[in-house]
């Protein structure tokens, strides 16, 4: 959040602490954090949720969103990650739907995962609207990016994920070169209270929206497989870097 007076640019310390610092000097957080080997992919929605729908075009989240993850263990994989799924078939892990959200979180801890992906396509009040993005869980004392006003956010979020800032730092190395490489419209990093992001305390964690199946250019990309692959490519370019970073950050600290 920006605030002016008196004409001036200010931030909050929050902000600087877990937004910014996280950009520019991930070497002075606390704390340090090892080597990234362990990730749990979390394909949204299944069994009786599909998600988003594009009717026109018999296209559901739920499938896509598993299509891509099944895509992108086997990269991980080949990075030399560990990779688990919370669930690999057309399958909602428990009947009650919030349940199910707080059950996937959860399964961070079972696997000792080291990453949390929460993998999902975006549906806009427009037709009109297309691009991506990826969400984090808003630092202890913020409000998520669309709940400003709203009664049911006016305490700030509930304590969640305790490594905000490092989920700063995964969300900018899966998502910086996403939207260029996928050609969408970049709607950047926002910071929402999202079930699975909110109950995972484990490791760093982010949602990320690739497209937007409500909109029909972006939905007829999303029937070819050669532009899922793309999108599960990207993604593990992303947790490459992302890897990569830690590993130089462990190494300057055992010197």
């Amino acid at each position: 959040r920006v605030i002016a007076p008196g004409g001036r640019l200010y931030i909050t310390r929050t902000d600087y602490e877990k937004r910014v610092l996280p950009l520019f000097r991930p070497d002075l957080l606390w704390p340090p954090l090892r080597r990234p080997r362990v990730i749990l992919l979390d394909p949204g929605h299944g069994g009786p949720d599909p998600g988003t729908q594009n009717f026109r075009y018999h296209l559901r989240e739920k499938d896509l969103t598993l299509d891509v993850a099944l895509r992108l263990r086997p990269l991980l994989q080949a990075q030399g990650w560990t990779v688990f799924l919370t669930r690999t078939r057309d399958m909602q892990l428990v009947p009650d739907k919030i349940a199910d959200l707080v059950t996937r979180a959860h399964l961070a801890a079972r696997y000792h995962a080291d990453v949390f992906l929460s993998i999902h396509f975006d549906a806009g009040p427009y037709p009109s609207a297309r691009g991506s993005m990826i969400l984090t869980y808003p630092p202890a004392g913020q409000r998520s990016s669309k709940a400003w006003g709203a009664r049911s956010d006016a305490q700030g979020p509930m304590p969640g994920n305790r490594l905000d800032a490092w989920n700063t730092v995964l969300a900018n190395a899966v998502y910086h070169n996403l939207p260029r490489e996928l050609r969408t419209n970049d709607f950047g990093e926002r910071i929402q209270d999202i079930s699975v992001l909110r109950n995972n305390g484990e490791c760093p964690a982010a949602l990320v929206e690739s497209a937007y199946l409500s909109n029909d250019a972006e939905a007829q990309r999303l029937l070819k497989p050669a532009f899922r692959q793309q999108i599960a490519e990207v993604l593990a370019a992303g947790l490459r870097d992302y890897a990569s970073l830690l590993a130089r950050l462990q190494s300057r600290r055992d010197r």
